[in-house]
C-alpha cells in the first residue's frame, strides 16, 4: 500500500517533531542527574512546565507537514491531469 503525499508528509512531520520533546527530556534528566529511565522521563514531564510546550512540537509539525503534503498531492494530481489531457489531445491529433 502506497501512502499519499499528505500521509507521508504528516508522518514525517510527527516523527521529526518527536525529536524535540525526547531531546529536551534527556537533557533535563542529565541536568538534574536523574537516571535515564521511564519513571525519570515522566517525573521530568510533570515537573518542567517548559516541556509541556515542547511536547506540542509533534502536533504542530505534523499539522504543518499535513498542509504541505496536501498541497504537494494537489500538485501531483494536477500534473497527472495535465499529462492525461496532453495524451488525449495527442491521440486525437494522430487519428
Amino acid at each position: 500500500m502506497k501512502l499519499s503525499e499528505t500521509s507521508r508528509y504528516t508522518l514525517l512531520g510527527i516523527v521529526f517533531g518527536m525529536v524535540f520533546p525526547v531531546t529536551a527530556s534527556v537533557i533535563e534528566m542529565a541536568r538534574q542527574a536523574l537516571p535515564f529511565s521511564l519513571p525519570s522521563f515522566f517525573l521530568i514531564q510533570q515537573s518542567t512546565p517548559l516541556l509541556w510546550i515542547i511536547n506540542t512540537a509533534p502536533a504542530f509539525l505534523g499539522y504543518f507537514a499535513f498542509l504541505a503534503g496536501r498541497r504537494q498531492q494537489k500538485l501531483i494530481d494536477q500534473a497527472e491531469n495535465l499529462e492525461s489531457l496532453v495524451s488525449d489531445r495527442s491521440q486525437k491529433i494522430l487519428e
